[in-house]
């Protein structure tokens, strides 16, 4: 189900921790068991991952933020260190049901270039037991102070009662232009003792997709059927024919005249 959100998140520039290199090596690590797919994701493989992965964010980090509407009564946010990729997590725990929602936020990313990515989430095997829609959103990079125009790039709701100590693929979405892009994770009017625990995120640049090269046929050269030569031989002419002359008619003496004495 989508889910509306609760508020829009302003931007909050954040440290440059969310790329550091301690965060990815803790990152690959974590993935090369393998990756689990959201519905209807086909996941990165651990070894892409780890390889082009953007940012690694955490609960931990000082510009997070959660929000809860305070009508009834608003959720309250936990903290643990017994559990999380980084030392802690936070998370909600509905002990009565709870009829608003409340929405978690980590700290802003600046800046992505044009390109695909995907998010990944981290799952903890404690305080996840019910449904969490999240959300990424971007702007338009070049104004980090605030009052910018959000636009949604990815929207999905898992179980994380599914999953447990593992990465789970949301899914992949993609940027026309620089952009700063931030993450919320959505929950709604949980009841009966349900749970859910923010921890860590993770972008990761998406392999650029290989092209299959197109075959040109070869064409096919038809040879032409042999020509029937032609004799040389010239064709007998027909012999004229000749021509009989009719025998002249013997000729008939005159007679002699008598002459009379």
């Amino acid at each position: 189900p989508t889910h509306t959100p609760t508020h829009t998140p302003t931007l909050t520039p954040t440290p440059v921790a969310y790329k550091s290199t301690e965060r990815f090596k803790v990152f690959a690590d974590t993935v090369a068991p393998g990756i689990k797919p959201a519905a209807n994701v086909i996941p990165l493989s651990p070894v892409e991952a780890a390889n082009k992965v953007k940012a690694v964010l955490d609960n931990g980090d000082s510009t997070s933020a959660f929000y809860s509407q305070e009508v009834p009564f608003p959720i309250t946010l936990k903290k643990t260190d017994q559990a999380g990729l980084f030392g802690g997590l936070e998370y909600i725990d509905a002990s009565i049901p709870i009829t608003n929602t409340g929405e978690y936020t980590w700290p802003a990313v600046v800046t992505l270039t044009p390109g695909a990515y995907h998010l990944l989430t981290y799952i903890p095997h404690t305080h996840a037991t019910m449904a969490v829609t999240y959300t990424l959103r971007y702007a338009p990079a070049g104004n980090v102070s605030g009052g910018m125009v959000w636009q949604e790039a990815l929207s999905q709701t898992i179980d994380q009662g599914a999953y447990g100590n593992e990465w789970v693929d949301l899914g992949p979405f993609t940027l026309s232009q620089d952009a700063v892009v931030q993450v919320s994770a959505l929950v709604n009017q949980p009841v009966n003792d349900q749970q859910a625990a923010f921890d860590a995120i993770a972008i990761v640049s998406a392999p650029s997709p290989t092209s299959t090269p197109t075959s040109t046929p070869t064409p096919t050269v038809t040879s032409p059927p042999p020509s029937t030569p032609t004799s040389n031989i010239p064709t007998p002419s027909t012999p004229e024919s000749t021509a009989t002359s009719s025998p002249e008619s013997p000729s008939t003496p005159s007679p002699s005249p008598t002459v009379s004495s």
